[in-house]
């Protein structure tokens, strides 16, 4: 092909031969495949955690009134949730369909994430029409942790190794740091700018 516009610095200036376009996407982790073979198991997995963590933070809410005279610090109406995703088939910003807004995100898929639907009822249904066979995304799921191997992931080495031996009457000081990328407002869907050509 000729440069018909001199004055333009263009890229493509000679004939090559047609690609083959690719349209099977991002290959899939064989931890996802895995899950959707065995659908009931990884459903079952998943309910039980968000029982267990349902569970716990009723179980705090009830401990924290019966412990109204100690002057605690109100609780957030969020459910904390420490999450493992595929990233190449589960984009971080499809857990606002299940209700839950993402609060960090880490290495190796790992996202931590808070639900104001404190009984996590969105996630439970989309977990039971995976496991009847209606949707596949919550393969890409692949855990919903619970428990303190998952603090492993956002606590210091040396706090981690402290978190066992904190007792409840004790007082602690944080320090906490919070950083931000800016102030401001990104839409969930930012429009699409036509491309600008500069001579």
């Amino acid at each position: 092909m000729t440069n018909d516009f001199p004055h333009l610095s263009l890229k493509l200036i000679k004939d090559a031969p047609p690609q083959k376009r690719s349209w099977g996407g991002p290959k899939e982790n064989p931890i996802t495949t895995r899950n959707k073979v065995n659908r009931e198991e990884h459903a079952s997995n998943l309910m039980n955690s968000v029982e267990k963590i349902t569970h716990n933070w009723n179980e705090n809410i009830q401990k924290r009134k019966q412990n109204s005279d100690v002057n605690l610090p109100e609780m957030p109406e969020a459910v904390s949730l420490h999450l493992r995703i595929d990233t190449n088939t589960f984009p971080v910003e499809e857990l606002r369909k299940f209700n839950i807004e993402v609060v960090g995100e880490l290495e190796e898929g790992y996202v931590i994430g808070a639900s104001e639907d404190t009984s996590l009822n969105t996630l439970s249904e989309k977990i039971g029409k995976f496991s009847e066979r209606k949707q596949n995304n919550i393969a890409s799921l692949w855990e919903i942790a619970e428990g303190i191997e998952w603090k492993r992931e956002i606590l210091s080495f040396g706090l981690f190794q402290a978190y066992e031996n904190l007792n409840d009457n004790d007082f602690l000081y944080l320090d906490i740091g919070i950083s931000c990328l800016s102030t401001i407002y990104v839409p969930d869907h930012p429009s699409k700018r036509k491309n600008i050509e500069v001579k």
